[in-house]
Order: structure tokens, then C-alpha cells, then sequence
């Protein structure tokens, strides 16, 4: 019995051995990437339209208008009108939509590139993943992230002169970056900011914070959360501010001492604050 039992185990594990080596070996197969690498040499690119998937999303200031891909997807690359339309397609390179390897991961990534010049209009739309834009100098941009799984938007360098974003459980932060005419709503996410300016805007968090750290002491905005607190904090002696704070169910703190009777200098640049569920806070 014992010897039957141990013939039987050593069965097994050659089966098993043997079935394994053919399943990675038929997935290494079929798991084909599709690799993009595309120069356009024009001047003449002004909008840039973006739809994708599942891919993480990089679009930056360079030398020359480029394209590079490489995940499991099909590309869509179109100029019209002097605007580049890039569509990352569902159809699936391997043709299968389900992942049962735990050693297959792979994270799809899209990186175009654009001459430093003004861009006249972005419209970026992503259901999953990350998007990243370093770099640019944008009149007018749409991004949207209405997936609940969407991925986090990091705003680098950049200046918009406006900007719309909608998300629903995606993160913006805008690092470094100077943003007029903003129109940022997020659900369930934080609208964050280091070191950047923002003027004539509005931002609203629903259920989550706003963490404005370092802002210009130019800035001026408008900002609602319905729970969740405002946090900002100014990089230079603050001056010509005027605070209009309105928690319903929260409490007021102002820690800047420059600040009296929520006032410095002639109060031309207004922020104008609102809480239902949290609290304000100003350093």
C-alpha cells in the first residue's frame, strides 16, 4: 500500500511538472505584445485626443512628436485637422481576457510626446491606470476618469490656461504647475497641490479632502468639500488675501498669524472656502 501510495505521488508530481512547463510555454506563446514606435515629423500637430484602457498614460514635452506603446492592446494613431487622435482599442493582442498566470504581469503603457510649444486643446480620457503630463503648456484640456477603478492624475510642470476634470475615485495632484479657470470635481478622491498656482477656479471634493501645500500667494479659487476637510498652507508670507470660510459642521483654523480678521493687505485675491462635514484649515 505504501509503495502504491508513493508510485502514485511521484505520478503525480511528473504530471504536474510536465503540465506546468507546457502551460507556461503555451502562454509565453500566446501573450503577444503589441510594440508601437512611431515618429511624426510635423509642426503642425495643435489638439491632442486621447482614449485609452488600461494603460498607464505619459504625455510630455520633447524634442519631436512621438508616439511609443507597448501592451496588449491595438493602437489607433490618426491625424485630422492638425489633431493627433491616439485610441487604445479593446481588442486584445492574445485574444484571451482572462489572466490565469500569476507570473504574467504586465503594465500596458502609452508615452507620446510633444514639441514644448503651446497645445491648443487636450482631451484625455482613461478608464483605468495612471496618467501622468510633465511638461506642457495646455490653452484647454478635458480629462476624465469616471471609472470607480480608476488610477491617480499627476499634473507636473505644466500650465493650463483652463482646465476641466471629472473623477470618481481617481486622485489629481498638481506639482509645480500654474492652473487658470479650473474646473475640478472629484467624488470619492483628494484633489491635491504642491508649489503651483491656481486662479479663478473651483474645486470640489465630495467625500474626500483637499490638500493645497505651498500654493502662490496669487492664487484664488473657490473650494467645497461635503466630508472632508481643506487643508492650505501658503510657501511665502501670504499678502493681499481675503479668506471667506464656511464650515457648516466643522471648525475654522487659522494658524498663519499675517492673517487678521481673516484678511492681509487689501484682500484682492479671495478664497472662498465651504464645508458641510470638516474642517478649514490655513497656515
Amino acid at each position: 500500500m505504501k509503495r502504491l501510495f508513493i508510485g502514485g505521488l511521484g505520478l503525480f508530481i511528473i504530471c504536474f511538472l510536465i503540465g506546468s512547463i507546457a502551460w507556461f510555454g503555451f502562454e509565453k506563446q500566446n501573450e503577444k505584445l503589441n510594440t508601437v514606435n512611431k515618429v511624426l515629423n510635423t509642426n503642425d500637430i495643435k489638439n491632442l485626443d486621447v482614449l485609452t484602457e488600461n494603460c498607464k498614460v505619459l504625455i510630455k514635452s520633447g524634442g519631436q512628436t512621438s508616439i511609443k506603446y507597448k501592451g496588449k492592446r491595438n493602437i489607433d494613431i490618426k491625424e485630422v485637422d492638425n489633431t493627433l487622435k491616439v485610441k487604445e482599442t479593446k481588442e486584445l493582442e492574445n485574444h484571451y481576457g482572462l489572466n490565469f498566470n500569476p507570473f504574467r504581469q504586465f503594465d500596458d503603457h502609452l508615452i507620446i510626446t510633444l514639441p514644448k510649444e503651446k497645445l491648443n486643446k487636450l482631451k484625455l480620457s482613461s478608464s483605468y491606470n495612471s496618467i501622468n503630463i510633465k511638461n506642457l503648456n495646455i490653452k484647454s484640456a478635458e480629462i476624465s476618469k469616471n471609472n470607480k477603478n480608476g488610477g491617480k492624475v499627476n499634473i507636473d510642470k505644466t500650465k493650463f490656461e483652463k482646465l476641466l476634470y471629472k473623477g470618481v475615485n481617481s486622485q489629481i495632484k498638481l506639482d509645480d504647475s500654474e492652473v487658470i479657470n479650473a474646473d475640478i470635481k472629484t467624488e470619492n478622491a483628494r484633489i491635491l497641490s504642491e508649489n503651483s498656482l491656481i486662479q479663478k477656479s473651483v474645486l470640489l471634493a465630495n467625500h474626500s479632502n483637499i490638500y493645497l501645500s505651498d500654493i502662490d500667494v496669487n492664487s484664488n479659487f473657490k473650494a467645497s468639500t461635503k466630508k472632508g476637510d481643506i487643508n492650505i498652507s501658503y510657501k511665502q508670507a501670504p499678502n493681499n488675501i481675503l479668506l471667506k470660510l464656511y464650515p457648516v459642521h466643522g471648525t475654522t483654523n487659522i494658524n498663519n498669524s499675517r492673517f487678521v480678521n481673516d484678511r492681509v493687505g487689501n484682500g484682492d485675491n479671495i478664497l472662498e472656502l465651504y464645508t458641510n462635514d470638516g474642517d478649514i484649515n490655513i497656515d
